[in-house]
């Protein structure tokens, strides 16, 4: 099962933050945390964002920019047993913290998730 924190699909807004960083930077256009099911061991949650990252196609025109999704996820925590709103709440902020952190050492671009 999956929850949605944020999802951009507009290309427009793809396009112009692509333009912002001259085709050198990935894109983060969704952010969702996953709940992973495990039979006796409880729950597992960890964030993921998908990325947008550009690359040049020559075409009979010039060069276009297309774009390979990818998916980054944070390390997630397992094994939790209590199925208390609040302990999960905070434990989906920490997974979506640390999953920001990895994108900004990978220099992705987070302009859509900064403007949500």
């Amino acid at each position: 099962m999956k929850k949605v924190i944020f999802k951009r699909e507009s290309f427009e807004d793809i396009k112009k933050v692509n333009e912002k960083y001259n085709s050198n930077r990935a894109i983060l256009t969704e952010v969702y945390i996953e709940y992973i099911e495990e039979f006796d061991d409880g729950l597992g949650v960890k964030a993921n964002g998908v990325i947008h990252i550009p690359f040049k196609v020559r075409t009979f025109n010039g060069q276009e920019t297309h774009y390979k999704l990818q998916t980054i996820s944070s390390s997630g925590l397992w094994g939790i047993l209590s199925d208390d709103d609040e302990y999960i709440s905070d434990i989906e902020v920490e997974q979506v913290d640390e999953l920001m952190d990895y994108l900004k050492t990978l220099n992705v671009a987070t302009d859509l998730y900064d403007s949500k």
